[in-house]
């Protein structure tokens, strides 16, 4: 029973968490992308990345349909948000990724898509 019982909390808990909002980060070496069904969004500080940093980190998302779109917008708390969207033809769970600048030069980032049952896992540097 109590296998059971864990197993449904932790499948609670990563519900709860596919539906949030990336948060926006002061972090300048760190940001979270969200993506459902091709629409993709986030915040980035754009004292780490700049706008083509942020793009390269968001076109591998959408595979081989390539990137339909992709706008920013600046915040009033010095953060600029972003949004995007892949071409259609392909269909797209929910993922999330997450970007890491390792170096002046070197920009990480961690994709995981899929669901509780079916994840999958792809690391790209940009």
């Amino acid at each position: 029973m109590i296998p059971r019982v864990f197993a449904l909390t932790a499948l609670l808990a990563l519900a709860a968490c596919a539906e949030q909002e990336p948060a926006a980060s002061q972090n300048a070496n760190f940001f979270l992308i969200s993506q459902s069904n091709g629409s993709i969004r986030g915040t980035y500080n754009p004292a780490g990345f700049s706008t083509e940093d942020v793009r390269g980190a968001v076109e591998p998302i959408c595979d081989d349909v390539g990137l339909a779109s992709f706008s920013e917008a600046p915040r009033g708390d010095g953060l600029t948000a972003f949004t995007g969207q892949c071409n259609a033809g392909e269909t797209f769970g929910a993922g999330r990724a997450e970007v890491r600048r390792r170096s002046a030069d070197r920009i990480e980032v961690t994709y995981r898509s899929g669901t509780f049952l079916g994840q999958s896992f792809r690391r790209w540097s940009v």
